[in-house]
């Protein structure tokens, strides 16, 4: 599974919840980006075993997915920057 699928499905999931993921395996999601989650078939099946399984193991790859973010080496003083825009460096 795509990495950057798997973060941006345990931000749905952490802050809506499984009945998301739900919406989500249905094609019912509240962005397009929602929708193509399930265009890579390793992050469709990952969803559809939370929904079948009311998320059962998804506290264990929620805990993972922080310790390896956790690892990330942040950029701070002259080294990195806030962006007034994502899609492009200041």
């Amino acid at each position: 599974m795509a990495i950057k699928n798997i973060l941006v499905l345990v931000v749905i999931l952490s802050v809506l919840g499984v009945s998301i993921a739900q919406k989500v395996s249905q094609k019912k999601g509240l962005f397009t980006s929602d929708s193509a989650l399930l265009d890579d078939p390793e992050t469709k099946s990952y969803i559809e075993t939370q929904v079948a399984t009311g998320g059962s193991s998804f506290a264990k790859v929620f805990s993972d997915s922080m310790l390896k973010l956790g690892l990330l080496e942040v950029l701070t003083g002259n080294k990195g920057e806030i962006r007034k825009k994502c899609a492009f460096v200041n």
